[in-house]
């Protein structure tokens, strides 16, 4: 690889490797760049196009990582054993479709006995406020004695002595078949508050899928015996897929939510645009860097763990804007590239160019060579020349 700066038609070299290979080459660019130096435009159809500058002085390339932008991490709710699984890791699954069962016997046994525990509760309430009613309706009536009260009311009260004081046992006794039927009544919410209790431990003996996904990592298999809080399964949906990525707090400034970056996965050789999903209040203590979240097109052939890089801009760069051309307008010949410069006099001039990164719109930096401003033809046709693509690193 040759290593330099271009000024207009001339080669000015940095370093060079010298070999008998390396002087041929050179002999024979010059041979080009003399062969067509005073060739006019007469093509009509060849467009000419000026060199503009790059809307961003410089970028950064940083590193991320293929993320599911939903994942889960499901864990044992009680203790017990695995009696069921529903798959594999890479099987998929669709919403609330039953992951992991645990064995629910002794639990299912413990809600027979609450219902019939809310049972016994409920005919308690009730014989309760069956009484509660009579005692009200009839304050005089006693269970021993019948209807012997009505008796002795007809003679005189203080005949028989205490009786003075009827309007208090009455009320005593209304008062405590009340108690009674309230204790009876908080009983019976006991009883179907332990019904509750138990119909939610037996859910969460069920492992439901939160979402339509693959499960991406199994910690159990059928038999195991787990314990509240350990891990069982990973779930994750793979249909969306997000960029991961750490950036440094001082370009963090340059960036919004909502804004498009150039990125690429090396893997799968695939480049495309990436919208900025999140971008998180707080940034790392120790390694002051914020965490970004990106959005990847849908039915990328991508998978989670994958690595990226993605262009961040650099706003705190003082570098003046470089020129940049259509992909169109630059012609190779081995790993050279170049442009064919329209100069004052109307004539052609093949001109040597060192290209940086590609804007993911067709568009290339060009890092020396030619400057803004310059007269360059949008798609030329040079013999001895070919078209490339995808020279670029993005």
């Amino acid at each position: 690889m040759l290593s330099g700066q271009y000024t207009d038609s001339n080669i000015t070299w940095c370093s060079m490797k010298k070999s008998p290979t390396f002087f041929l080459t050179i002999l024979a660019l010059l041979f080009a760049q003399a062969s067509y130096g005073g060739e006019k435009t007469t093509d009509a159809n060849q467009q000419v196009i000026v060199v503009t500058g790059s809307k961003s002085t410089s970028s950064i390339t940083l590193g991320g990582t293929v993320i599911p932008s939903l994942q889960v991490k499901l864990n044992a709710e009680f203790p017990g054993r695995i009696e069921y699984l529903a798959g594999d890791i890479g099987d998929e699954f669709d919403r609330h479709t039953i992951l992991v069962q645990i064995d629910d016997v002794e639990l299912r046994a413990k809600r027979a006995e609450a219902i019939a525990q809310i049972s016994i509760a409920d005919a308690n309430y009730r014989n309760a406020r069956v009484q509660y009613d009579r005692a009200m309706i009839s304050p005089d009536y006693n269970p021993m004695t019948g209807s012997m009260p009505k008796i002795f009311n007809k003679f005189p009260m203080r005949l028989f002595g205490g009786n003075e004081h009827k309007g208090i046992e009455r009320y005593s006794n209304v008062y405590q078949h009340q108690a009674q039927m309230e204790q009876a009544r908080a009983a019976l919410r006991q009883a179907e508050a332990r019904l509750e209790q138990l119909d939610s431990k037996i859910r969460d003996a069920q492992t439901v899928a939160p979402f339509s996904g693959v499960i991406i990592r199994k910690f159990v298999e059928v038999g195991d015996t787990i314990q509240p809080g350990q891990p069982i399964l990973e779930f994750a949906d793979l249909r969306r897929l997000q960029m991961q990525i750490d950036v440094p707090d001082r370009l963090i400034g340059g960036l919004k939510e909502g804004m498009l970056l150039p990125a690429k996965i090396d893997s799968i050789n695939i480049h495309m645009d990436v919208q900025i999903d999140k971008i998180y209040p707080v940034a790392d203590l120790q390694k002051h860097t914020v965490k970004v979240e990106l959005n990847l097109p849908r039915n990328l052939p991508a998978s989670p763990g994958m690595y990226a890089e993605v262009l961040v801009p650099n706003t705190l760069s003082k570098k003046k804007p470089n020129p940049i051309v259509p992909k169109s307008a630059l012609v190779w010949r081995g790993t050279l590239p170049a442009v064919t410069l329209l100069n004052s006099a109307n004539k052609t001039e093949l001109r040597l160019v060192r290209t940086g990164k590609t804007d993911g719109k067709g568009n290339v930096e060009i890092l020396s060579g030619i400057n803004i401003g310059d007269k360059i033809l949008a798609s030329p046709k040079r013999k001895g020349w070919q078209k490339k693509s995808d020279e670029s690193d993005f």
